[in-house]
């Protein structure tokens, strides 16, 4: 997991690790962006991401969800949705 101020998930400069503030209208809201990496060890490993089965490993016991409904950064908007599995 990073929290690295300076560093970006995926190289993307629109989606900065770390702590930082934005405004949107006329507020500032402050957050924390990070990115995280992994493996499991027993259970046969991730067997399911999101709702979809792993092809590279269909039989794993392990399963990884995310949810989200906003993702913002500089100010400007990415997503805006209802809060929803964000794997899929």
């Amino acid at each position: 997991m990073s929290f690295e101020q300076g560093t970006f998930y995926e190289g993307n400069g629109e989606l900065p690790n770390g702590p930082s503030s934005v405004k949107t209208e006329g507020e500032d809201f402050f957050g924390l962006g990070f990115t995280v990496s992994g493996r499991v060890s027993g259970g046969a490993g991730v067997g399911k991401i999101g709702d979809d089965t792993n092809p590279e490993n269909p039989k794993g016991k392990w399963m990884m969800y995310q949810f989200a409904d906003r993702i913002e950064s500089n100010g400007q908007v990415h997503r805006n949705w209802p809060l929803h599995d964000d794997l899929n």
